[in-house]
């Protein structure tokens, strides 16, 4: 029991019973990939227009032992190779996307024809035997894509601007099969590779030369399409050269965000330029996916700016009523803040009723002569949307972030505060300042609302409807992220997501429809909600509060948590209405 442990070794990566595909395979790279699948047991399909070529690989397969056959077809009739797989081998499980054409000429030499050539030969057929693999991947839910991309695709390089191109196309293409096939066990990632043979051996560095001979770039593409990796490394981009490999990341400078209630001009781009290109680790950011690289954008939609001096303030979002509860709160009240006016009519109390779900057989929210006609609680995060600013309550320094809190009042004619809104922000790429890692104790505003380990004590279910998001933003949250798909792709999202605080405002109806009045909610968004999907809200009543999470029935997903309301009164368990 003294002695050490064993080395532990790693899976072996073994291709038994599947089927490969490798295109122009039959010679440099992809020869090499083809010879290392052959090896690993899998059925090889070699797929290049050089027929001669294709066939003598074949047979370097099946001498060694393996299993292949010649697929003698450009890489643009992606359906026939994919039917030599298939009527050989019965199915297909990987493709290894490789293409060798390139021109190298200065951009004002590049003729037309040139261009198209590497273009098709390139990017078109990497997008035909993509689609044409697709479906069978989706049916068996399994599919590796590998595509060969190169360091110029990255960098770019002089005299080869149809092949930077299209190599840098493909890492597109590739990172969007990614996101496509994740739900279907379908990884895609890029190998980005750099041929540095020619070099070293022109400079007598034969030695050095045979590192970058094809076979050693052949193992990263063995384990990226085999049932070895994971989901963790789908959409990657992997620089090789030689026996030598890094993975390859985006990186986010500070960036400097503008009012978006104004234009600003050149000169404004030029003051803040020390900002827009700062690349400090403090601010610096990595974003993974286009969702990760929106959120500063995002964040900056609620930067409205002051029509007079053009300064940049924050707009709050959430709701937190019952203002009086923290002394934190009171001292902050002592600040002056820019006040906007803000009226409604019953036409706007029904509009933002029916964009929660409220229904015609709903007469107290939905009819306006109704003797109890009124709004919804939640309705107190709408007055704010038009003003211009919010007070800071706190920045807390998360490191690589900052939370920052905001509040906004509504007050009525009178003065007196009838809505308080607290917002927590997390700001990517704006901590590392030296500030606190943790806020104060503000209440029901902060607390952690873990949900009992019982069952809950009630469940309510609501289906969204698909046009929810077009409804609710006409109460004011106009963000074309929830109505236009174009602008949610960039995002990262499939289509355009359902408003937070719409669905915030879902859940609070189910908790005050069971539950009656309260005087505060509080709720974390832990994830999205799109449009048609169903709501379900599951509830815990501990004494006066209300703890409550939110879930997307259709993929078990919590999009509200650490959620929470304190009842107002002697409410006991039992629907108000």
């Amino acid at each position: 029991m003294s002695l050490p442990s064993n080395f532990q070794a790693s899976p072996e990566v073994r291709f038994d019973g599947k089927t490969v595909i490798v295109t122009a395979a039959s010679a440099g790279f992809g020869r090499a990939f083809a010879l290392m699948y052959g090896r690993l047991g899998a059925n090889v399909v070699v797929n290049d227009v050089d027929a001669q070529g294709a066939r003598k690989v074949v047979d370097e397969i099946k001498i060694a032992g393996g299993k292949a056959v010649a697929a003698v077809f450009s890489p643009e009739e992606g359906e026939a190779i994919v039917k030599t797989a298939l009527d050989t081998f019965g199915g297909v499980h990987v493709l290894n996307y490789n293409a060798r054409v390139m021109h190298n000429n200065l951009i004002e030499s590049v003729s037309p024809a040139e261009w198209d050539t590497v273009i098709r030969a390139q990017l078109r057929g990497a997008y035909k035997c993509a689609q044409a693999v697709w479906p069978i991947f989706q049916k068996q839910t399994y599919g590796r894509i590998v595509t060969g991309s190169s360091a110029v695709g990255m960098y770019g390089n002089v005299g080869q601007a149809s092949y930077s191109t299209a190599k840098a196309a493909i890492i597109g293409l590739t990172k969007t099969l990614a996101i496509e096939g994740r739900k279907y066990n379908i990884l895609a990632n890029t190998v980005a590779t750099t041929a540095g043979a020619a070099m070293t051996s022109k400079n007598g560095l034969q030695e050095a030369a045979n590192v970058f001979k094809s076979e050693f770039y052949a193992p990263i593409m063995g384990y990226l399409s085999s049932s070895a990796d994971n989901e963790e490394t789908t959409g990657g981009v992997f620089e090789v050269s030689g026996a030598w490999i890094s993975q390859i990341r985006w990186q986010q400078a500070g960036g400097h965000g503008f009012p978006v209630n104004r234009p600003y001009t050149p000169e404004e781009v030029y003051a803040n330029w020390k900002d827009i290109v700062d690349f400090s680790e403090d601010v610096v950011s990595n974003p993974a996916s286009g969702q990760e690289g929106m959120e500063q954008i995002m964040a900056n939609f609620e930067n409205v700016g002051d029509d007079e001096e053009g300064d940049a303030k924050d707009q709050s979002a959430t709701l937190y009523a019952d203002p009086e509860d923290s002394e934190l709160v009171r001292e902050a009240k002592k600040n002056e803040t820019n006040l906007h006016e803000y009226n409604f009519t019953e036409r706007d109390v029904i509009l933002y009723n029916l964009g929660i779900g409220a229904t015609e057989k709903e007469l107290q929210w939905t009819f306006e002569g109704d003797d109890n006609f009124g709004a919804l609680p939640t309705f107190g995060v709408i007055p704010q949307f038009p003003a211009s600013s919010g007070l800071i309550l706190e920045v807390q320094d998360k490191g690589k972030a900052a939370a920052v809190t905001v509040i906004t009042d509504t007050k009525d004619e009178s003065g007196q505060t009838i809505f308080e809104n607290q917002t927590t922000l997390f700001i990517r790429g704006a901590g590392g300042f030296g500030g606190r890692r943790n806020g104060k104790d503000r209440g029901s505003a902060s607390a952690a609302n873990v949900p009992p380990k019982r069952q809950p004590d009630v469940v309510m279910e609501e289906k969204t409807l698909p046009s929810q998001a077009a409804l609710y933003r006409l109460s004011g949250d106009t963000n074309p992220l929830h109505i236009l798909p174009e602008f949610a792709a960039i995002g990262g999202f499939d289509k355009p997501i359902l408003h937070g605080l719409c669905f915030m405002g879902i859940s609070a109806k189910h908790v005050y429809k069971k539950f009656g009045e309260y005087k505060d909610i509080k709720v974390r968004f832990a994830g999205v909600v799109y449009p048609g999907e169903t709501l379900v809200t599951e509830m815990w009543k501990e004494g006066n509060r209300v703890i409550f999470q939110t879930k997307v029935k259709e993929r078990d997903a919590v999009v509200l948590a650490a959620a929470a309301a304190t009842l107002d009164g002697d409410n006991t368990l039992k629907a108000k209405l």
